[in-house]
């Protein structure tokens, strides 16, 4: 009988972390040495449920209403690991009740937040950047980056675009996160020959639009069609992102440069696992310097810029770095190791 690994979520939202996990999962499953199940609470957001049951089979997803009920589960599963992926703090299910049940605890500490206050086998960051703000660099400790799959089509959103030159954004709408910069700095420069795409629609972005004057702007609504947001990458020449706290290890950056767009961004407070990310790929201006974030666009527009290096830099950058098998592959060797 397979070992059971139960992958512990608190909610399936939008997020970076959630669609993470998603990839993997298929891969996985394809690998067979494990028995994976997945649990997240009920009451939590579920966007992805239906693309974890897809790849996992309805008996494989747990959505448990209480803590007792999620104890009692793994109290009758017994599984080999239980792999927590979270902003890292002490919180369930790593407490000594469900510990009893189960040979280890995995944790995927997103910001870079400890728990010391149970055993845990192995601690995994999604950056070095990550890491190194959690100041931990023992072997168990290791960095694990995000899952990222080749483009789905080669199809584009706007074929009437094909003339423009298109910026875009996506980031999920948050008032405690929402930065303008790259809307300020495109303000700047637009003209008829240039679009921006942001996805999804923001009230917040709405209120920067009608302050600002931008004219040529569309707004997507949200989606997690694989095939549609890789069109949306097809579509854009540069993915101008901007976010106050910064990155961890951003997804859709990633996900950019695995469709050969470079990036311009800007430093974050108290994130700059994104930097690392573009490396060679695009450019990070100080924060707040829309002159800069600005001159850097127009550079794009004009070809100072060489397009075609960064474009294929960023390639490069993902299939060195990225590739979906060989991230879960990681992850998998970390399981068999234990």
């Amino acid at each position: 009988m397979r070992p059971i690994i139960i992958h512990h979520l608190n909610e399936l939202c939008l997020g970076g972390t959630e669609k993470m996990l998603q990839i993997m999962m298929k891969y996985f499953v394809k690998e067979g040495t494990y028995n994976h199940v997945l649990a997240y609470r009920a009451q939590g957001r579920r966007d992805r449920e239906e693309y974890f049951r897809e790849i996992m089979g309805e008996n494989k997803l747990i959505a448990y209403a209480s803590y007792p009920e999620f104890v009692a589960i793994v109290g009758k599963l017994k599984p080999f690991c239980i792999h927590r992926y979270s902003a890292g703090i002490p919180e369930f299910p790593f407490v000594a009740p469900v510990k009893v049940h189960t040979k280890h605890f995995v944790s995927t500490s997103v910001f870079g937040n400890q728990d010391d206050t149970i055993d845990i086998s192995k601690v995994i960051f999604v950056s070095k950047h990550i890491q190194h703000l959690a100041q931990r660099f023992d072997p168990k400790y290791i960095v694990v980056r995000n899952a990222i799959e080749a483009p789905y089509t080669d199809e584009v959103l706007f074929p009437e675009l094909k003339d423009k030159f298109v910026f875009g954004h996506i980031g999920r709408p948050d008032a405690n996160t929402y930065s303008d910069t790259n809307l300020r700095a495109y303000k700047k420069i637009e003209n008829e020959n240039t679009m921006f795409l942001w996805l999804p629609q923001n009230p917040m972005v709405n209120n920067s639009i009608k302050e600002l004057g931008i004219k040529n702007i569309d707004m997507i609504p949200a989606t997690t069609d694989e095939t549609f947001l890789s069109k949306f990458y097809n579509t854009i020449d540069v993915l101008a992102h901007s976010r106050k706290d910064g990155e961890c290890n951003p997804a859709v950056m990633w996900e950019a440069m695995a469709h050969g767009k470079p990036i311009v961004s800007h430093y974050g407070l108290p994130f700059n696992g994104h930097v690392e990310v573009i490396k060679n790929c695009g450019f990070c201006v100080a924060p707040e310097d829309v002159n800069e974030y600005a001159r850097i666009m127009e550079r794009f527009i004009d070809g100072t810029i060489n397009y075609y290096n960064l474009s294929r830099n960023a390639l490069d950058n993902w299939k060195n770095t990225c590739q979906a098998e060989d991230i879960a592959n990681q992850q998998l060797d970390i399981y068999k190791k234990l």
